[in-house]
């Protein structure tokens, strides 16, 4: 992830991201969240079914402020947990993105990770009267999403 965080500032162009099932660590996710600012076209960026956790979140939603055009992000089976949602959560108001009226974002997709009903709520929260829409998926155990 090291290799690709250095040559993707150079894609200033690209607009979407693939890089699902890629054993992407919260090392990795670290790396690439300190090249994203500079990638100012991106609009999505698929993490899904990885191996992020809540250090791997907390990076993300640092930078995640600084990339002006990101509106939906895909963070869908990996490790997050309250820790990460929570951080996530506290950059939302920050993003670019959210600061634009319109339709409604899915920012984050979150499903298939830890995240209790700490996380969820603070995610609701930062989520209320924006505009932005989440996507937790529906657990049995938990109906409401």
């Amino acid at each position: 992830m090291r290799a690709l965080a250095l040559v993707l500032p150079h894609a200033r162009t690209l607009k979407d991201l693939y890089l699902g099932n890629n054993l992407i660590s919260d090392a990795g996710a670290r790396a690439l969240a300190e090249a994203l600012p500079r990638l100012p076209a991106l609009e999505h960026l698929y993490l899904n079914d990885n191996s992020i956790g809540d250090e791997g979140a907390r990076a993300l939603a640092e930078a995640l402020p600084r990339v002006q055009a990101l509106w939906k992000i895909n963070l869908e089976d990996n490790s997050i947990g309250d820790a990460g949602a929570r951080a996530l959560a506290a950059a939302l108001p920050h993003w670019p993105v959210m600061e634009r009226q319109g339709t409604s974002r899915r920012v984050p997709e979150l499903s298939g990770n830890s995240i209790g009903d700490a996380g969820k709520a603070a995610l609701r929260t930062a989520c209320e009267g924006r505009n932005i829409g989440l996507a937790f998926g529906v657990d049995p155990r938990n109906p409401d999403p």
